[in-house]
């Protein structure tokens, strides 16, 4: 079936994993022949054709009304300034399918409501903040599960939620009102993700399962031993992998992988730190064999730099299906830690790495040690990389995607000549 097809994200793949996904399926759907544009707040890589700006020709003023309205009122999210060029634009290019992916402190779920009347509307729930008040993962509070409201949010201050009132209470009920429609239709990468969805009480439509994938054209594993030159490595050392965008996020918990250092025998350990580096972080690490690669934006870098390692030590504390786990696993790594979300269905235990209870650091450690002793990280990581290529592909992605984007104007095209 050919279908035009819109995608919508806060960013271009500077945004991060989300944003990634979405300028992935952009150029995939575009290259199998899919006429396909693809909509941002912001791109790191500037506009074209193909990428374009949710407000068209008042880009600026509208950016700057978004960002007053967050930072003095805490009202972003509110109010939908993008949804008028965005209809227009659906009118214009003749869209079949609109397929949203993150939009927090950028885009207003009532853009979503609006458009889902006048075209199939997809959202990817790639985190929780479709069914919040506006955090990303709720951790441990439970004030957005229905028929409770979000407010006294513990995450004020902090980003997406990094405003000076509490408004959380207006976005929750925005969506629950955008959700009880039934006509904003539900993707998630993992299954997890989609169990904590309708655990929110917000949310009674099927949820499709459609998992992440990486390209492995980009992501394979390079020669070991010239990397480790180039970063400074010893090539006798074992190399323990982690990342994080911001070595000192607190979700991403880089500091379990210094603790478990700390009671490692690490004489011939080297720990590679992947991300933008921190002065606490750099203190922590002092007295250890470490290696900062810094921030990594491209694909092949991010290739390059994972292949000097031996495993990838994986402790955030809340995360979806993660793009980073599929890279190091495509570049032959195998997986060590925290079974955090959907990771599990990513990584089998025993198979592909080992995995222990999310926040347990001494199961870490037990974890870690096992897997140093056992001889077995490069069959691991062999298994791993054969397992995203038999179902992590973006190729097996974007299909995915199609396919369901068909059912979807299939289903709309018949309740349309039924009506007439």
């Amino acid at each position: 079936m050919a279908m035009k097809i819109c995608e919508i994200s806060k960013a271009d793949k500077a945004g991060g994993g989300a944003s990634a996904v979405a300028e992935m399926l952009s150029d995939d759907f575009r290259y199998s022949g899919l006429p396909t544009l693809h909509y941002t707040y912001w791109a790191d890589k500037g506009y074209d054709y193909y990428r374009r700006n949710l407000y068209g020709e008042d880009r600026k003023l509208f950016c700057a009304l978004n960002e007053k309205l967050k930072r003095e009122l805490s009202l972003a999210e509110v109010f939908p300034f993008e949804a008028n060029h965005l209809q227009s634009e659906i009118q214009k290019f003749g869209f079949d399918v609109v397929h949203f992916h993150d939009i927090s402190s950028a885009i207003s779920v009532r853009t979503l409501a609006r458009l889902a009347k006048i075209v199939p509307t997809v959202w990817t729930l790639h985190d929780c903040s479709p069914f919040t008040g506006g955090c990303l993962y709720p951790m441990e509070c439970r004030r957005y599960v229905l028929p409770q409201h979000c407010g006294k949010c513990p995450q004020v201050g902090r980003w997406p939620v990094d405003t000076k009132w509490d408004t959380t209470w207006i976005n929750h009920r925005l969506k629950t009102r955008a959700h009880s429609t039934g006509q904003i239709h539900l993707v998630s990468p993992s299954r997890w993700m989609a169990e904590q969805a309708k655990s929110s009480g917000m949310i009674n439509q099927e949820i499709q399962i459609i998992p992440n994938g990486v390209d492995t054209n980009f992501f394979f594993p390079r020669e070991k031993n010239i990397v480790r030159e180039r970063l400074s490595i010893p090539d006798a050392h074992t190399v323990l992998a982690t990342i994080s965008g911001h070595l000192a996020d607190e979700r991403k918990n880089v500091r379990a992988v210094i603790e478990m250092l700390t009671k490692l025998d690490c004489s011939d350990i080297t720990l590679l730190l992947i991300g933008n580096i921190n002065p606490e972080i750099v203190e922590k690490t002092k007295g250890f064999n470490i290696a900062f690669s810094g921030y990594v934006q491209s694909a092949d870098k991010m290739a390059e730099v994972l292949s000097a390692a031996d495993a990838y030590v994986f402790t955030s504390l809340a995360e979806n299906h993660p793009l980073s786990i599929l890279e190091a696993m495509a570049c032959g790594l195998p997986i060590l830690g925290f079974q955090t979300g959907g990771v599990s269905e990513q990584v089998v235990h025993g198979s592909h790495g080992l995995l222990c209870p999310t926040g347990d650091n001494n199961a870490l450690l037990s974890c870690v040690a096992a897997a140093l002793a056992s001889g077995n990280l490069l069959s691991w990581g062999e298994a791993s990389r054969a397992r995203v290529q038999r179902e992590f592909t973006r190729v097996r992605m974007a299909e995915d995607y199609r396919r369901y984007f068909e059912t979807l104007i299939e289903a709309a095209d018949r309740k349309l000549h039924e009506g007439q």
